[in-house]
């Protein structure tokens, strides 16, 4: 039964799948295929494997060792395909039972993480503007007056191209993470700032106003600083706060501050685990590139924000690079395809 239904997912994907990258034994690169017609959007990982069963283990020439899926779709469900212009056909979910190995998975990754961004380029030129702007709150600390100041800021967003990968397939994640914690340079900007800002905050006061510094965490600025902090993901929180601690070592309002916002220190989110793990596979920049992505929503849920049936799988925005070079000046850029219709979406959407 098992070996069925693992070559029935293989011949859908084959059939189906719009990318599907071949893992062949021994061999040191993957063979790539390209289906324009393909009726699923998702990049496809087909290699040998083997499983457990009943004490036995069993091997497979041919399995579904990863999946991803591309703007809408989704890796591993049950989906809904084209068949013509009106009919549509149902494709059974495939079951995660196979997974890649670590010596596969540094064949693959190159050719996959490539995929994604000529995806995620290609998907990204079809589109009329590079980013938007944004309005948004910033909270910036005045030492001087010592409060805090709240002001419209307008932010530029780049729009980017979006993915889904299972929360079960721990190395393409681990790379994931270990990007967005090392490639995103508006991630930095954004941890680093609010780092500054806490350090600023705290480096006035001493060990003799312990009392008074519990009392200042519960007024209006101390709200104002936890809800700088809580707008970023739990994993990003320790680490800012970890940055907070080097830039503050002899201050004991760090940790007073930590047990506030029920942040432990000690222990580590599976995010940090996993972009660790990425570094011990060795080389994750040479795997992934310069690639710029964000990622949404996290493995674990934030505190008691988790819903009751938590999604399967985490979505990335990917940023192609043509689109990062656009400066906030240029926001208003115009795909050339599309000029003929400025006049009349210039009259719709305020910019």
């Amino acid at each position: 039964m098992i070996f069925e239904k693992t070559a029935e997912d293989v011949r859908i994907l084959r059939k189906n799948a719009s990318i599907v990258i071949n893992i062949e034994n021994n061999a040191e690169k993957p063979v790539l295929v390209e289906n324009p017609n393909g009726r699923l959007n998702l990049i496809a990982v087909i290699g040998p494997s083997s499983f457990l069963w009943e004490g036995k283990e069993y091997c497979v020439d041919e399995a579904v060792l990863l999946e991803i899926g591309a703007e809408r779709a989704r890796p591993y469900i049950l989906s809904k395909a084209k068949r013509g212009k009106l009919k549509t056909k149902s494709l059974h979910g495939r079951n995660k039972r196979f997974f890649l190995s670590e010596s596969q998975y540094k064949i693959a990754a190159p050719v996959l993480f490539d995929c994604i961004a000529k995806k995620a380029t290609e998907k990204c030129s079809t589109r009329m503007r590079a980013g938007w702007k944004i309005h948004e709150k910033n909270t910036r600390w005045n030492k001087f007056r010592k409060n805090f100041e709240i002001k419209d800021k307008t932010k530029w967003r780049p729009n980017g191209s979006r993915f889904s990968v299972s929360k079960k397939d721990s190395l393409v994640l681990g790379d994931i993470f270990w990007a967005e914690l090392n490639l995103n340079s508006a991630t930095k900007r954004q941890v680093d700032g609010i780092a500054n800002a806490i350090g600023m905050v705290i480096v006035g006061w001493t060990e003799k106003r312990g009392k008074d510094f519990k009392k200042f965490l519960k007024s209006q600025n101390g709200d104002e600083i936890k809800w700088s902090i809580k707008r970023l993901p739990l994993y990003l929180e320790k680490i800012a706060m970890k940055r907070c601690i080097e830039i503050n070592p002899k201050s004991r309002f760090v940790c007073d501050f930590c047990e506030l916002l029920g942040i432990n220190l000690e222990s580590k989110t599976d995010e940090e685990i996993l972009a660790e793990k990425a570094e011990e596979i060795g080389n994750p920049l040479g795997r992934i590139g310069n690639m710029v992505l964000k990622t949404s929503p996290r493995i674990a849920a934030k505190r008691k924000t988790q819903p009751r049936y938590p999604k399967r799988y985490v979505v990335i925005e990917v940023y192609p690079p043509e689109i990062l070079e656009k400066e906030e000046e240029e926001t208003n850029w115009i795909n050339p395809k599309y000029l003929d219709q400025t006049a009349f979406i210039e009259d719709i959407i305020p910019f």
